[in-house]
């Protein structure tokens, strides 16, 4: 089954240098920002009653420019975990975030999704149906 990536893109009126150096929220347990590091967080629900865990594997850092790792839910200790919510999501998922500059200070920043190969047909299918 041939499965389209899941991409989003988003246009920021900042420079691509502020929008690369910008954070994101949520729960950081580990983070090793290189080649072959792993970056291990959570989110969490405002009220502290569910944390999803996730891990991600870092494959490519071109700095101003992408990010591509292998990102997987987690338990807290770092093991690849089903989704939570959606035990036949794919475990395994390459993921894509491209800093693009459009001049006059604007940045569009697109990251892509595409289940790794090996996913099983009913991964596959999980995915290609909540594109939407």
């Amino acid at each position: 089954m041939a499965v389209k990536p899941y991409i989003v893109s988003r246009e920021f009126a900042a420079p691509r240098e502020l929008v690369w150096n910008e954070g994101v929220t949520g729960f950081t347990k580990s983070m090793d920002f290189r080649v072959g590091g792993k970056y291990h967080y959570a989110q969490r629900t405002a009220d502290g009653s569910f944390n999803a865990w996730g891990i991600m594997t870092y494959l490519e850092i071109s700095p101003m420019d992408r990010i591509v790792s292998i990102q997987s839910f987690s338990d807290e200790n770092g093991d690849i975990t089903m989704h939570p919510l959606a035990p036949t999501w794919p475990k395994l998922m390459h993921w894509v975030m491209d800093f693009e500059d459009l001049g006059n200070s604007r940045t569009k920043l697109s990251v892509t999704w595409l289940p790794v190969d090996g996913s099983s047909a009913e991964e596959l299918a999980l995915f290609d149906g909540a594109r939407e």
